[in-house]
């Protein structure tokens, strides 16, 4: 499914967006991914506004008909919040909308700030991963070193996604079997990935509604606006049909605060080194004071002696 199929409508902060707006990236399990606000053409949107009536509000056509067999028992679309930058991976962590459906997505940024060596494990690496292209998290490390070994060990990967790779084929015994043992190798943790947590990580607390779209009175507008805005070929003319093959998809702020989680080390360099001059004081403070005290107690043995003499 093209883009244009797939994204009817599309307004950002209450402005229409464009198709152009969207990377398109292959997923194995779900087929062609959209990506809003990649980052890839240099430009961020950001929003200074709150509530369901701003963000991002998408119109999706599913197209019933298309689904075959056991791809048709969950239809709708995934939707995946990601930092910028990031590479999603739907099949873990994805949202499900239902067709006949708009889904509210609210969204409040939560940001870490770990500690790097010595104090912590986590990684400041921000090249781009070498497999996905994306930039690092722990995520996107984890599905690379599954896809490396793949490539190292079957000869080829099971992601469309990666660069420069060549796909399982599930015909080839040798290379199913190969990629079978891999991925249960990794599951159970045996893979020897080394991957750490990064050490500035945004993550994106989620708030879900939805209600039923759309109504037997605006289905008409609807209708008649995606025939004459719509570059998506075979839309149906019928009403029923059109809201069997419509989802609907808000993703908004609801706030703009946002909560800030900082590792700070309990002694640092600088307090060990006062502690230790602190304490060699105390120590070289006590020698003294024992050494005249030593002294003073030989003075007075001597003076008791010269007094019995």
């Amino acid at each position: 499914m093209s883009n244009g199929d797939l994204i009817l409508q599309c307004t950002f902060d209450k402005e229409r967006c464009s198709l152009d707006d969207f990377k398109v990236t292959q997923n194995a399990k779900y087929g062609n991914c959209f990506t809003f606000n990649h980052g890839d053409d240099g430009v961020v949107r950001n929003t200074t506004k709150v509530g369901a009536e701003y963000g991002l509000k998408l119109t999706l056509s599913i197209e019933m008909k298309e689904y075959v067999g056991l791809f048709g028992q969950d239809p709708g679309a995934k939707v995946t919040i990601h930092s910028v930058g990031s590479t999603p991976f739907p099949e873990g962590n994805a949202i499900n909308t239902k067709p006949e459906e708009s889904t509210f997505i609210g969204l409040k940024r939560s940001s870490v700030k770990r500690q790097p060596h010595p104090y912590g494990d986590c990684t400041s690496r921000q090249k781009r991963d070498a497999l996905y292209g994306g930039r690092y998290t722990y995520e996107t490390c984890q599905h690379s070193c599954l896809q490396a070994a793949l490539l190292r060990e079957c000869g080829c990967s099971d992601e469309l996604i990666v660069i420069n790779s060549t796909l399982c084929s599930v015909l080839n015994k040798t290379q199913e079997c190969c990629r079978q043992d891999v991925r249960t190798r990794h599951e159970d943790g045996n893979l020897s990935c080394k991957c750490r947590q990064s050490c500035h990580e945004d993550s994106y607390a989620l708030w879900l509604s939805s209600s039923l779209w759309p109504s037997d009175n605006y289905v008409w507008y609807v209708l008649e606006n995606i025939h004459t805005r719509s570059q998506a070929r075979n839309l149906p003319v019928n009403p029923d049909e059109l809201r069997q093959n419509l989802t609907r998809i808000h993703v908004y702020f609801r706030d703009l605060s946002y909560e800030l989680i900082t590792e700070n080390p309990t002694y640092t360099e600088e307090t060990l080194l006062s502690g230790l001059g602190g304490l060699l004081g105390l120590y070289v403070g006590l020698s003294v004071i024992t050494v005249f005290e030593f002294i003073n107690l030989v003075v007075d043995v001597v003076k008791v002696a010269c007094t019995k003499q």
